[in-house]
Protein backbone atom coordinates (compact mmCIF):
# COMPACT_ATOMS: atom_id res chain seq x y z
CA UNK A 1 0.00 0.00 0.00
CA UNK A 2 2.87 2.32 1.00
CA UNK A 3 4.06 1.29 -2.67
CA UNK A 4 1.21 3.15 -4.50
CA UNK A 5 0.32 6.13 -2.27
CA UNK A 6 3.96 6.98 -2.97
CA UNK A 7 3.24 7.06 -6.86
CA UNK A 8 0.19 9.11 -5.66
CA UNK A 9 2.22 11.77 -3.97
CA UNK A 10 5.06 11.72 -6.34
CA UNK A 11 2.74 12.31 -9.03
CA UNK A 12 0.61 15.10 -7.48
CA UNK A 13 4.16 16.67 -6.21
CA UNK A 14 6.18 16.54 -9.24
CA UNK A 15 4.06 15.96 -11.94
CA UNK A 16 2.63 12.95 -14.20
CA UNK A 17 6.08 12.95 -16.22
CA UNK A 18 7.93 11.22 -13.93
CA UNK A 19 9.51 7.90 -14.07
CA UNK A 20 7.33 5.48 -12.22
CA UNK A 21 9.98 4.11 -9.79
CA UNK A 22 12.58 7.11 -10.87
CA UNK A 23 14.48 9.23 -8.20
CA UNK A 24 11.10 11.15 -7.21
CA UNK A 25 9.20 8.21 -6.33
CA UNK A 26 11.93 6.62 -4.46
CA UNK A 27 12.39 9.76 -2.49
CA UNK A 28 8.37 10.02 -1.77
CA UNK A 29 8.84 5.52 -0.81
CA UNK A 30 11.84 6.37 1.61
CA UNK A 31 10.54 9.38 3.80
CA UNK A 32 7.05 7.22 3.36
CA UNK A 33 8.99 4.25 5.09
CA UNK A 34 10.61 6.26 7.93
CA UNK A 35 7.20 7.95 8.82
CA UNK A 36 5.85 4.93 9.63
CA UNK A 37 8.59 3.49 10.73
CA UNK A 38 7.00 3.11 14.26
CA UNK A 39 4.30 0.65 13.35
CA UNK A 40 6.64 -2.02 12.32
CA UNK A 41 7.58 -4.57 15.07
CA UNK A 42 10.89 -3.85 16.26
CA UNK A 43 12.47 -6.99 14.53
CA UNK A 44 11.22 -5.44 11.51
CA UNK A 45 12.23 -1.61 11.82
CA UNK A 46 16.23 -2.39 11.22
CA UNK A 47 14.99 -3.91 8.03
CA UNK A 48 13.09 -1.33 6.93
CA UNK A 49 15.28 1.43 7.41
CA UNK A 50 17.93 -0.60 5.81
CA UNK A 51 15.54 -0.81 2.80
CA UNK A 52 14.92 2.78 2.56
CA UNK A 53 18.50 3.55 2.02
CA UNK A 54 18.18 2.52 -1.66
CA UNK A 55 14.60 1.49 -1.91
CA UNK A 56 13.24 -0.69 -4.73
CA UNK A 57 10.09 -0.91 -6.59
CA UNK A 58 10.07 -4.91 -5.14
CA UNK A 59 10.15 -6.36 -1.91
CA UNK A 60 11.87 -8.79 -3.35
CA UNK A 61 14.70 -7.36 -4.06
CA UNK A 62 15.48 -7.18 -0.65
CA UNK A 63 16.74 -10.75 0.84
CA UNK A 64 16.38 -9.61 4.15
CA UNK A 65 12.83 -8.38 3.68
CA UNK A 66 11.94 -11.57 1.69
CA UNK A 67 13.53 -13.62 4.30
CA UNK A 68 11.42 -12.05 7.55
CA UNK A 69 8.21 -12.29 5.07
CA UNK A 70 8.75 -15.70 4.12
CA UNK A 71 9.43 -17.78 7.42
CA UNK A 72 6.38 -19.54 7.66
CA UNK A 73 6.29 -20.76 4.53
CA UNK A 74 9.60 -22.37 4.00
CA UNK A 75 10.24 -25.77 4.85
CA UNK A 76 13.54 -27.96 5.36
CA UNK A 77 14.51 -27.89 1.43
CA UNK A 78 14.51 -24.72 1.24
CA UNK A 79 18.13 -22.54 0.79
CA UNK A 80 18.81 -18.68 -0.19
CA UNK A 81 21.47 -18.20 -2.70
CA UNK A 82 23.13 -16.59 -0.34
CA UNK A 83 23.87 -19.60 1.40
CA UNK A 84 25.11 -21.26 -1.55
CA UNK A 85 28.83 -22.12 -1.89
CA UNK A 86 30.81 -21.86 -4.91
CA UNK A 87 30.46 -25.48 -6.81
CA UNK A 88 27.44 -26.44 -5.23
CA UNK A 89 24.22 -27.94 -7.24
CA UNK A 90 20.75 -26.33 -7.26
CA UNK A 91 17.49 -26.54 -9.49
CA UNK A 92 15.74 -23.32 -10.20
CA UNK A 93 12.96 -23.57 -12.33
CA UNK A 94 13.56 -27.05 -13.06
CA UNK A 95 17.12 -26.63 -14.20
CA UNK A 96 20.13 -27.95 -12.42
CA UNK A 97 22.42 -25.24 -12.17
CA UNK A 98 26.74 -24.89 -10.40
CA UNK A 99 26.89 -21.82 -7.99
CA UNK A 100 29.70 -19.90 -9.61
CA UNK A 101 29.61 -16.83 -7.36
CA UNK A 102 27.98 -14.05 -6.10
CA UNK A 103 29.16 -10.44 -7.36
CA UNK A 104 27.80 -7.35 -5.80
CA UNK A 105 24.21 -8.91 -6.14
CA UNK A 106 24.62 -10.48 -9.70
CA UNK A 107 24.47 -14.63 -9.61
CA UNK A 108 26.48 -16.42 -11.54
CA UNK A 109 26.12 -19.81 -12.50
CA UNK A 110 27.08 -22.53 -15.25
CA UNK A 111 24.44 -24.39 -16.72
CA UNK A 112 25.55 -27.57 -19.45
CA UNK A 113 24.30 -28.22 -23.13
CA UNK A 114 25.57 -30.68 -25.46
CA UNK A 115 28.28 -28.40 -27.07
CA UNK A 116 29.51 -27.94 -23.56
CA UNK A 117 29.25 -25.78 -20.47
CA UNK A 118 28.22 -21.72 -20.70
CA UNK A 119 28.58 -19.53 -17.50
CA UNK A 120 26.25 -17.16 -17.28
CA UNK A 121 24.60 -14.30 -15.29
CA UNK A 122 21.19 -16.13 -13.46
CA UNK A 123 20.17 -12.91 -11.63
CA UNK A 124 19.59 -9.80 -12.43
CA UNK A 125 18.63 -11.39 -16.55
Amino acid sequence: MTHELAHLIAFEKYGRRISPHGNEWKETFRNMLLESLEVYDEDLKPIIMRFSKSPKANFMASPDLVRYFHTEKQDDSLQFIEELQKGEFFIYRNEKYLFEGLVKKTIFVRTWLPEGSILSKLWPG
